[in-house]
């Protein structure tokens, strides 16, 4: 495996991701006139790299990204998006009423 293919590893029991990347749980949409399960592109931050620590974010902040910066991955049973830490272009200080999206499939065996 190439080192440019790493995204996230495991220490301590605790998943980290590779600097320049961040890891994103998308929110449901609670829109009753929307057919999409999920809030577009806003969710909760489940990975920080040290870059967004710096500007004050942090894991479980809310944030908003820019579109098609995402890419999905699978860890641990819970749906991810991985993000360029550099297109997280918004953190959401209220943050009232927002549920993380895990499809069910996602945490099939």
């Amino acid at each position: 495996m190439k080192q440019d293919q790493i995204f996230s590893y495991k220490r301590n029991n605790k998943w980290l991701p590779v600097e320049g990347y961040c890891f994103v749980k998308p929110v449901k949409n609670k829109n009753i006139y929307s057919n999409q399960q999920e809030e577009e592109l806003v969710g909760v931050i489940k990975q920080v790299d040290t870059k967004l620590k710096d500007f004050g974010i942090k894991e479980n902040d809310l944030v908003g990204f820019i579109p098609n910066s995402e890419y999905e991955f699978v860890i641990d049973g819970e749906r991810l998006y991985r993000v360029l830490s550099n297109h997280i272009s918004i953190k959401y200080e209220y943050q009232e009423n927002k549920e993380e999206y895990n499809p069910s499939w996602a945490s099939s065996s």
